[in-house]
């Protein structure tokens, strides 16, 4: 359907809706402004034309806030039966609460304990830092937002349960993704194929990247992949102007968890890795 159809069809609808007799009648406007920039810029400009005439009796509403809790609600529904009580939750919390408390005291991460038990709890069993980093790459081309991060995390768990490592860790962080995985590996280079050499030369390999060597060579576990892994996934936007790496004390804060010997990450793996890695 054309632009101009499309403008007038939507402000007979508008008119219709503005009738005392129809009071119990609404008109949905969906105009996925991120997926049509490139092929229906027509139908875009006839939506902008008609801004004016629907903020006098529209209401915004986004599907998913991107910046609210309720991406985490979505995810919980969709891919898990049920979860642990809050006393568990909680404990889990206090567990990377007490991590983080030790990396401060190191001067490696400048997070807040207490700030990171709250969203803890309010995200679980999914790292908070998902919601920030993932939502970086959901306007990429292709990508279909809340629905694109829903599938992508569907086989993210499941390559999870599959390897055993959901039986290792105690939460889903935004590394915890398999890149020797084909199924998790062709996702994450749909979201932004430039990325693909950089992928196998830095991170995944079956054995032989850059990362998965220096984990081998430290017997660090998969402290150099996880590294390059949560560098990747801050940097997998692909439009003008996006935000891509993080900050080393960001690095240090998320990669934070019990169990972890965070100062080694430091000085063996995060002032390291540059040298080597194309990601960066």
């Amino acid at each position: 359907m054309g632009g101009g159809k499309t403008h007038i069809m939507i402000a007979l609808g508008l008119l219709a809706a503005n009738k005392a007799e129809l009071t119990n009648v609404c008109v949905v406007i969906s105009d996925l402004t991120a997926l049509y920039q490139a092929g229906a810029q027509q139908i875009n400009k006839a939506l902008n034309n008609l801004q004016g005439e629907t903020n006098r009796s529209a209401l915004r509403i986004e599907p998913v806030n991107p910046l609210g809790d309720e991406l985490y609600h979505i995810l919980r529904t969709r891919l898990f039966e049920g979860l642990p009580e809050k006393a568990t939750v909680k404990s889990i919390a206090n567990e990377y609460a007490k991590a983080v408390r030790d990396a401060k005291e190191m001067d490696v991460t400048s997070a807040s304990p207490d700030s990171y038990a709250a969203q803890l709890m309010e995200s679980y069993p999914f790292h908070f830092s998902i919601r920030d980093l993932y939502g970086r790459f959901k306007e990429n081309p292709g990508f279909q937002q809340t629905r694109g991060l829903i599938r992508m995390m569907r086989i993210i768990v499941s390559s999870m349960y599959d390897s055993g490592r959901a039986s290792e860790v105690k939460l889903i962080h935004p590394y915890d993704i398999d890149l020797n995985n084909e199924e998790v590996l062709s996702e994450i280079k749909g979201s932004n194929p430039t990325l693909s050499e950089a992928i196998t030369h830095d991170i995944a390999k079956e054995g032989h990247s850059v990362a998965e060597e220096l984990d081998t060579k430290l017997g660090s576990g998969s402290d150099a992949q996880d590294v390059s892994k949560l560098i990747l996934v801050a940097s997998l936007a692909n439009i003008p102007g996006a935000t891509h790496g993080l900050r080393e004390s960001d690095i240090m804060g998320y990669l934070c968890m019990p169990g972890r010997d965070i100062s080694k990450v430091k000085k063996d793996i995060v002032d390291y890795l540059p040298t080597q890695a194309w990601t960066r």
